[in-house]
């Protein structure tokens, strides 16, 4: 599970569709989403949860970064945008493509630098003889 905070206090939290992590990323199912929780009262608590955004092969990383959320959803790093503030993704760039996306060692970790700079990591498992 991944999840990143807004600078309102929102929780965006990847789901998974519960199929075989695997099978899915190789046959790039795009069952996943991306759901968002909201404390509307301020007390702490969640109260508000509804899709943000879907049609993801398996989110693997989210980050929070002016107004878009990151997303490593191998093969692609997508930029999800909310143009009209409604709680739903309406604007979806892919930034990147290309990754690996046979298994989990693919598009991971998704972080802002205190340079500004977006860093994520791409794993390559080896095989053990």
């Amino acid at each position: 599970m991944f999840a990143a905070f807004d600078e309102r206090g929102r929780l965006f939290v990847a789901e998974s569709s519960g199929l075989d992590l695997y099978a899915e990323i190789t046959a790039g199912t795009r069952t996943c989403r991306v759901k968002l929780l909201e404390d509307k009262d301020g007390d702490g608590r969640f109260e508000a949860s509804h899709v943000f955004a879907d049609n993801l092969v398996f989110p693997m990383g989210l980050v929070w970064h002016h107004g878009t959320l990151f997303v490593a959803d191998p093969p692609d790093l997508v930029a999800f945008e909310d143009a009209d503030d409604d709680g739903r993704a309406d604007k979806r760039t892919v930034v990147l493509t290309g990754f690996g996306h046979t298994d989990n060692g693919s598009l991971h970790g998704l972080t802002f630098g205190p340079d500004g700079l977006l860093y994520l990591t791409m794993g390559s498992p080896m095989a053990i003889a």
